[in-house]
């Protein structure tokens, strides 16, 4: 008996009754299958699919162009005022963040990543003093955020042993949902998305087709099946062929049926499928090419709104996690990252030279300043190049403040008073 016994709980048949005794062993969460990373309920698909409409393409591609042009400049906080700086970060934002890609690549599949699959990342890596070294760009689909007991996050990553603590990973998400991912839009706008693609599939039917081949073909004689037949397999190969033009036999009749694009709402359904695209990304219609009553002013004030609306969430987002997770503890709240908008700011030369000329003649910025900006050499200093001037007869600040502009102007004008007396005597 005894034996028996021995060979059954060899076999691991008592297990199954003693399962309520035995302490389960813990699942490592390092076992979570990293095949479940598709993104809710197959997202990748819906990505592909979404992004082979134009207008979610065209949103995307603007959306993610607009950020990464940006450059990014580290300040310090002194006084409560930011004074920009040179930071070794300076150069790894704005050159190369990692050994892979520039700048604009990066934050480009960033932003893409962010708007198509709701989260993007890039692993920090430091050297033993702390300093970033790189920022490794990684897909989504490989990340799965996971909540420890104690609260606190990690990042479990596709061909990482160990799980990556929140300090090292930069986490860029827009919604969040119960296990720490972040939702897409186009997880949010999928109805909306399906009646655009089934919009745009029965526009390339309809153009495929020739616009108005679909028809009906009468005849003045009784035809057997064979003939019906054959007459519509012959009708379909032209049709497929896209001819215009169709010679039927003697006794033969053919009917248009297919009604006129702009009679089916083709055109004004397309038309609003982009329209509410440009919602769901939130921005301008006319960043997509929706161009009715565009003016010079409506162009340049929605160019405004592509700023602060879709932008400048963006990249408030980002720079809050990269001031959060770059610096040393020593560093954090004294300096910041902050991008410098004045790539989408420029508008024509008309504008900008009324903008720079109203800094100036406002003391608000320098000569040299101004020529750094555009990319000239600067005027030396002894020459007044870094002097900051006032519209009163455009003296500078430093001596309207001494008094010596006053001085130097009652000079002028009693001098002036002293040639007209002297040209009267004469």
């Amino acid at each position: 008996m005894a034996l028996i016994s021995k060979i059954i709980d060899k076999m691991g048949i008592l297990d199954v009754f003693r399962r309520k005794d035995v302490e389960q062993p813990k699942v490592e969460e390092r076992r979570i299958s990293l095949s479940d990373l598709g993104f809710f309920n197959g997202s990748s698909y819906n990505n592909s699919k979404a992004m082979k409409l134009a207008a979610v393409y065209c949103a995307v591609n603007q959306i993610s162009n607009g950020t990464a042009i940006l450059p990014m400049q580290v300040n310090r906080i002194e006084n409560g005022k930011k004074r920009k700086i040179d930071h070794s970060l300076s150069k790894l934002l704005n050159m190369k963040p990692c050994e892979r890609f520039s700048h604009f690549s990066m934050m480009k599949m960033m932003v893409e990543s962010l708007l198509l699959k709701g989260n993007a990342y890039a692993l920090i890596v430091r050297d033993s003093n702390l300093n970033v070294k790189s920022l490794e760009y990684l897909d989504a689909d490989n990340v799965q955020p996971t909540i420890g007991a104690d609260g606190r996050i990690k990042y479990l990553v596709n061909g990482i042993k160990e799980a990556v603590d929140s300090v090292n990973m930069i986490h860029l998400y827009q919604h969040l949902d119960e296990t720490y991912r972040g939702i897409s839009v186009i997880r949010y706008a999928t109805t909306s998305l399906d009646g655009i693609w089934a919009a745009e599939k029965n526009a390339s039917s309809f153009f495929k087709a020739g616009s108005n081949v679909n028809g009906v073909i009468t005849s003045t004689a009784p035809l057997t099946n064979d003939q019906k037949a054959q007459i519509k397999d012959s009708w379909s190969v032209f049709a497929s062929e896209g001819a215009h033009v169709a010679v039927l036999p003697q006794g033969l009749d053919y009917k248009a049926i297919a009604v006129d694009p702009n009679d089916a709402a083709l055109l004004d359904t397309r038309k609003y499928g982009a329209t509410e695209i440009a919602r769901w990304f939130n921005i301008p219609p006319s960043k997509l090419w929706i161009m009715d009553q565009e003016s010079y002013n409506s162009t340049e004030f929605a160019q405004l709104l592509f700023l602060s609306d879709t932008i400048l969430p963006i990249t408030s987002l980002i720079e809050n996690e990269l001031n959060n997770k770059l610096f040393k503890p020593s560093e954090v709240g004294k300096l910041v990252i902050d991008f410098d908008f004045t790539a989408l700011l420029e508008t024509d030369k008309k504008s900008q030279a009324q903008y720079y000329n109203s800094m100036i003649s406002n003391g608000v910025l320098s000569i040299n300043e101004v020529r750094d900006k555009l990319g000239f050499e600067p005027v030396a200093a002894e020459d007044g190049g870094d002097a900051h001037f006032i519209q009163i007869s455009y003296g500078s600040v430093k001596n309207v403040a001494s008094g010596a502009y006053i001085k130097q102007n009652a000079q002028d004008q009693n001098q002036n008073v002293d040639n007209k007396v002297k040209q009267n005597d004469k």
